[in-house]
């Protein structure tokens, strides 16, 4: 983490669905009471889905022109983020 910023939450495959990463996610809210921020890649849906589970929010889409690996991303917001006004869903 870097302040709100949520730069690397990665469970293991074979420790997936058992509830590490949403434990893991909740002490980032603990960490972070005012809110969260991230960006992931708009093709993994499984990561997207499961922040959205946690009441992130959809805020932008972009081309991924911005990035290094230059792949279409989305930027999700945890809603107790001061100023939330989604834009996307």
């Amino acid at each position: 983490m870097n302040g709100e910023w949520l730069n690397h939450l990665y469970v293991a495959p074979n420790f997936q669905g058992i509830g590490i990463g949403g434990s893991l996610l909740a002490i980032a809210k603990n960490l972070s009471p005012t809110g969260l921020q991230l960006w992931t890649f708009q093709e993994n849906h499984y990561a997207r889905k499961f922040y959205r589970d946690h009441g992130f929010v959809e805020m932008e889409a972009t081309d991924g022109s911005r990035n290094e690996e230059r792949t279409p991303d989305v930027r999700l917001i945890w809603p107790s983020y001061t100023g939330v006004n989604p834009t996307i869903a």
